[in-house]
């Protein structure tokens, strides 16, 4: 099976290679929309928490911050628990 025109054989691979190419630059565009969602959302979660802890009533003010730091942590380790789930789906 031979080449009538070797120059095709070329042009060919080079077409190949560039669809490869673009593949993969498909994925890892469609990874980093996927980190860019999930960083979206935490900080819409981070944002809400701090309007949330600026509404909280000014008399007790010591006690507002005990609450809502602790409610952040809470929530900055779940974050963080899914943020690493997440991490580990898009290695495999």
């Amino acid at each position: 099976m031979g080449i009538p025109y070797p120059p095709s054989a070329l042009f060919l691979l080079v077409i190949f290679g560039r669809s490869l190419l673009t593949i993969e630059l498909f994925t890892w565009v469609s990874k980093l929309n996927e980190r860019t969602r999930a960083l979206a959302q935490q900080v819409a979660l981070l944002q809400d928490r701090l309007e949330s802890a600026r509404q909280l009533p000014v008399g007790k003010h010591g006690d507002a911050e005990e609450a809502t730091g602790t409610k952040a942590r809470k929530s900055l380790s779940r974050i963080n628990a899914e943020k690493r789930g997440t991490e580990t789906d898009m290695t495999h």
